[in-house]
């Protein structure tokens, strides 16, 4: 099954959750404080409970999104080549 890029945006930045993410999803890029880069071959469902996004902890909010391969805009680069490899791989 190929990988699947997923945005994950928290409502507020949670160090225990950035961690989380970043043992699951090795690999996965931080752009902020409250938004990353995964790739996965899992559902956006599996990906929100392995993050806990999954409403079992209240204190936990935000949203993810699978993404399209369409985006745009003006940000660091890192960002850009960490979706180009994301796609190649996926």
């Amino acid at each position: 099954m190929s990988k699947r890029i997923y945005a994950v945006v928290l409502d507020h930045a949670n160090e225990a959750t950035a961690e989380r993410i970043h043992e699951n999803f090795p690999g996965s890029y931080q752009h902020s404080e409250t938004l990353f880069l995964i790739a996965d071959e899992g559902v956006t469902a599996s990906v929100a409970k392995v993050i806990g996004l999954d409403g079992s902890n209240p204190a936990i909010t935000g949203a993810i999104f699978k993404l399209n391969s369409s985006y745009a805009g003006f940000t660091q680069r890192s960002l850009w080549e960490w979706l180009a490899t994301a796609e190649e791989k996926s």
